[in-house]
């Protein structure tokens, strides 16, 4: 009697796989759809790279790096050159107070677009942030940075151009104040 029993219960059972077989054809188009809202947003950036402080190639007269230092108070705009005169840098640097409704990206704005005049094959700002940088004020400062509307197309919409599309990220350096070197002598 108990043979029959443990014969009956040794034999495998077979599995039912019908209804996750049905979840699996429910589940996918559904994921399938999903994923088409799914989108990445990215700022093109690069690292800064070392180079020797004397080079062979000859200086350009048009072309010009910008730097920009973002302050939690300011915007302050430099610029430098191998070939530019530093009288010339010192006329185009330009420095714009924080307020309450964040920094005055039109003004920066127009004077990026003033140096690409002035330096038309200009196309690389290197930006030094400070710490407590909000990412918001970061990107919205990038955006007016990538380009320029140049005119308007037939269909109504702007037509823009690159005004500085190659954006270094760097950090500043802090230097030794003398007063804690001779504190330290």
């Amino acid at each position: 009697m108990f043979d029959r029993w443990r014969k009956q219960v040794d034999e495998p059972q077979e599995l039912d796989l019908i209804p996750v077989m049905n979840l699996f054809i429910v589940l996918i188009p559904f994921l399938l759809m999903g994923a088409a809202f799914f989108q990445i947003g990215v700022i093109p950036a690069s690292l800064p790279t070392h180079t020797p402080a004397t080079s062979d190639s000859p200086s350009d007269t048009d072309l010009v790096t910008v730097n920009l230092v973002l302050k939690a108070d300011a915007l302050q705009l430099t610029a430098t050159s191998s070939g530019v005169a530093p009288e010339a840098l010192q006329e185009i640097a330009a420095s714009w107070p924080r307020t309450a409704q964040g920094y005055d990206l039109e003004a920066f704005h127009s004077q990026l677009m003033r140096i690409k005049r002035l330096y038309p094959r200009s196309n690389t700002m290197i930006v030094l942030p400070h710490d407590e940088l909000e990412y918001e004020d970061l990107v919205g400062v990038l955006d007016s940075a990538r380009e320029r509307q140049v005119g308007v197309r037939p269909d109504g919409e702007p037509d823009m151009a690159e005004l500085f599309p190659v954006v270094v990220f760097s950090r500043f350096i802090p230097a030794e104040e003398p007063a804690a070197e001779e504190e330290a002598g």
